[in-house]
C-alpha cells in the first residue's frame, strides 16, 4: 500500500506510511514533498509513522539525501514537521534521519495525528 496523502487541511498536509514501506514508497514520499516545495508556499506536514513495522537503512539515507539536496527550499517553505509515533522503533527512525541530516525547520514527535495538526498549525501562525 502506498503512502496516503491528505491535503484537505492545506497548508497542513498529512502523510501516512504503510506498514512495510518500499523504496518506491520512499521515492513517492519525496516526490510529494518536492511537489509541495514547488508551490513556493509556506506549509507544514504531519508524518504518521505509527503503521511502520520495518524500514531499511537505505530508506533513511534516501530521506536524509532529500533533505540535504533541498535544504534551502525546506528552510524557506517548510514551517515544520510533526512525526506521529507510538513506538521506540519509529522514534528511532526519526532519530536516525535527523542524525544523518538535521533539517532546517522545527520538528516534533507527537502521539496522534490531531496533535500533529495542532502543532503544525501553531508553526504556521
Amino acid at each position: 500500500m502506498p503512502i496516503a496523502v491528505d491535503e484537505s487541511r492545506y497548508p497542513v498536509v498529512t502523510m501516512t506510511f504503510p506498514e512495510l514501506p518500499s523504496d518506491e514508497d520512499i521515492q513517492d514520499f519525496i516526490a510529494v514533498n518536492l511537489r509541495l516545495l514547488a508551490k513556493k508556499e509556506r506549509h507544514a506536514t504531519v508524518v504518521d509513522m505509527r503503521p511502520i513495522a520495518e524500514a531499511a537503512p537505505q530508506q533513511r539515507r534516501m530521506t536524509a539525501d532529500y533533505v540535504r539536496q533541498n535544504y534551502a527550499a525546506l528552510q524557506q517553505w517548510r514551517a515544520g514537521v510533526a512525526f506521529v509515533s507510538s513506538s521506540r522503533f519509529t522514534r528511532g527512525i526519526v532519530a536516525a534521519v535527523m542524525w544523518l541530516q538535521r533539517p532546517p525547520y522545527e520538528w516534533a514527535v507527537v502521539a496522534s495525528v490531531e496533535a500533529g495538526i495542532a502543532w503544525c498549525e501553531a508553526r504556521l501562525r
